[in-house]
């Protein structure tokens, strides 16, 4: 990792709703000033079938000029479905600049 970009990001995306309805992940980083996100959207459509899963493994992303200060990953169901929830990581990245 370093102040602008993450590597070797392993996500595992599982949706056991049995509701035809879609479940994806994507991240969210803040940058000192404001949050942004990733534009990919990681998807899991197999529903309804306990234990399995979506796996992405050896995700990376670039902010580019911006830090990254902190990042989350957020979980929601498709997008005209319903909520979407985030996981915030409290530990601030030590590549940052302060």
């Amino acid at each position: 990792m370093s102040a602008h970009e993450v590597r070797n990001i392993d996500l595992i995306v599982s949706d056991w709703g049995c509701d035809a309805t879609p479940v994806y992940a994507y991240f969210m980083w803040h940058n000192g000033s404001r949050w942004d996100s990733t534009p990919t959207k990681r998807f899991d459509y197999s529903g309804c079938d306990t234990g399995d899963n979506t796996a992405y493994n050896d995700l990376f992303w670039n902010a580019n000029a911006d830090n990254i200060d902190y990042m989350m990953v957020v979980v929601c169901r498709d997008a005209f479905a319903g909520p979407c929830t985030g996981s915030f990581v409290s530990d601030r990245n030590p590549y940052a600049p302060f």
